[in-house]
């Protein structure tokens, strides 16, 4: 996603790290959830640039909430998942600077795949970042 900075697609690698047993399949369908909660595809991070240290790895990102607009980029070239999302209040408490506007990301493993929807489950992975989205 060209709007997205380094602290975030950092973020991104560190839910998956490399070799992760998390690989997506090829998604098909276009509904998602988490577990039984809708989620929706913001787009793909591309592993490119000085942004990635994971070169040729996209991630697909999902949200709990729809994207303004159209999705950035396609699921076919994502090979990982992840879910961007608001802290909760106990991550929050965890962080030194309560101005600074944080997200956080949970890696996502694909638990059961139909047609025409996919179900995601947390992969255990969590990662807090400074939103830097221009």
């Amino acid at each position: 996603m060209a709007s997205i900075h380094n602290y975030q697609r950092r973020a991104l690698e560190s839910v998956i790290g490399p070799g992760s047993p998390d690989m997506l399949p090829n998604l098909e369908g276009d509904k998602f959830y988490l577990d039984d909660e809708p989620i929706y595809f913001l787009g793909a991070s591309s592993g490119v640039g000085t942004c990635s240290d994971m070169h040729g790895v996209d991630i697909a990102v999902f949200s709990m909430t729809p994207a303004n607009g159209e999705p950035r980029g396609t699921l076919e070239s994502c090979t990982h998942a992840a879910l961007v999302r608001s802290l909760t209040e106990e991550e929050m408490e965890q962080q030194a600077y309560k101005e600074v506007a944080y997200k956080a990301v949970d890696g996502l493993r694909v638990a059961k795949q139909e047609w025409d929807y996919v179900i995601f489950k947390r992969n255990g992975k969590k990662a807090v970042y400074v939103n830097t989205i221009c």
